[in-house]
């Protein structure tokens, strides 16, 4: 094991104790945030170089707000857009990603609970994910409810058309609506497939992360800053539940008080000790 994935000695007790739990409890159900994609590419929205400090959530966070913006501003619309659609087609399934699969693939992980909207968790090969806030290379027709997947490739061809000069109102309108806005089954309206500020869950998907969560004996949280809600309640509901909490987490959270064991290190360097042979701890 080389030496960047050897855990600080002060550290080994908690990493041997997460090794002891989930062999001897698992599988886990794992939840996950914007944390475990950042090595992938994708900033934390919220952090120091995240989208919001660019695009702020009370414009781009909605969809009242992103009509808003398109009317009055399109050009920074087209610069979201631009940045946006970049940033998740050139991301890659990072250490964390693929340690979570093999996690799986072993037996010790049941499924995922991902805050994340990237699809770098199916990318790595996890099987069972539960996209609580969507899916950003999926729409959804707003009138029959068909569900489509936007390949990488055809979202690359789309921003090739915004890395240009600005496209203007009425044709960034148009290339919206033919490439990515418009049902090839009924004609009818779809959009992206994701959570937006205001938007409820997905009854169906909720139901099946609070069904992951209160059939496993230990739950493990990483990158999450356990804030946003209703998610936030999930590590909660499976406390109540007589499950294990097990945080990774570099910095303490608004979550790290309740759990059964918090590991202050990457999620990538935790995992790793936990897939490999138990010598390593």
């Amino acid at each position: 094991m080389s030496s960047h994935n050897i855990p600080p000695k002060d550290l080994l007790t908690e990493h041997k104790e997460a090794f002891r739990i989930i062999h001897e409890r698992g599988p886990v159900c794992v939840l996950t945030g914007a944390g475990v994609s950042v090595d992938s590419g994708i900033p934390t929205f919220r952090g120091t170089d995240g989208l919001w400090r660019q695009y702020p959530p009370s414009l781009f966070g909605h969809t009242p707000g992103l009509i808003f913006t398109f009317a009055c501003f399109p050009k920074w619309f087209q610069s979201f857009l631009r940045d946006t659609i970049k940033t998740f087609v050139q991301a890659t399934p990072n250490d964390t990603h693929t340690l979570l699969a093999t996690l799986e693939q072993q037996g010790l992980l049941s499924g995922i609970i991902t805050q994340n909207v990237d699809q770098l968790h199916q990318d790595a090969g996890s099987q069972h994910v539960v996209e609580v806030h969507g899916n950003f290379f999926r729409s959804v027709c707003k009138t029959c409810k068909r569900q489509d997947t936007l390949s990488k490739d055809a979202l690359r061809a789309f921003l090739n058309e915004l890395e240009g000069q600005p496209l203007g109102r009425i044709k960034l309108f148009k290339k919206l609506k033919q490439d990515l806005f418009t049902c090839p089954s009924c004609g009818g309206a779809r959009r992206p497939d994701m959570v937006f500020f205001g938007d409820p869950l997905d009854t169906s998907t909720w139901q099946e992360a609070i069904c992951l969560v209160k059939h496993n004996k230990v739950m493990l949280v990483l990158g999450t800053s356990a804030t946003v809600y209703p998610v936030a309640e999930l590590p909660h509901i499976a406390r109540e539940a007589g499950a294990t909490l097990i945080e990774i987490n570099p910095t303490p959270t608004a979550l790290t008080p309740f759990v059964d064991l918090y590991i202050p290190d990457t999620s990538s360097r935790a995992l790793r000790l936990l897939v490999d042979d138990e010598r390593h701890c």
